[in-house]
């Protein structure tokens, strides 16, 4: 009789399995609109960086190793070794000459092939996962 008294609530871990699986289930959707070819249109598009990016550039690092800034690129989910150099802005510059090459007229198909797509991709609401 006294378990009428106390209402049903979850715990804490079945709570969190639930909302990780919604969060999931939108993730995934949002993804599949803006992804063709295994690529990310909007890592391409958006242009965000990871948190642990110390060259402020997408692409471009520091290898500790050779003491050389490494270039590269990931495009159709193929990842393109652009090369190590000396200098930081000769690592930049070939990694913009790479996006240009590869990215730009690729974004400008998605719109024309996918308009519908291109437009919900726009809608900052969507790319808010809401």
């Amino acid at each position: 009789m006294l378990a009428k008294n106390f209402p049903k609530v979850k715990s804490c871990g079945c709570a969190q399995e639930e909302a990780r699986k919604t969060n999931m289930k939108k993730a995934s959707k949002v993804y599949l609109n803006g992804c063709v070819e295994n690529t990310s249109v909007y890592s391409i598009k958006l242009k965000k960086m990871l948190k642990n990016n110390t060259s402020g550039v997408r692409g471009v690092t520091f290898d500790k190793a050779s003491q050389k800034w490494k270039a590269q690129i990931v495009f159709k989910g193929r990842n393109y070794y652009l090369g190590r150099y000396i200098n930081k802005e000769d690592s930049i510059r070939a990694r913009k000459m790479a996006e240009e090459a590869m990215f730009g007229n690729f974004l400008k198909w998605f719109q024309d092939t996918y308009p519908d797509r291109w437009k919900r991709m726009t809608n900052t609401d969507s790319l808010n996962m809401k």
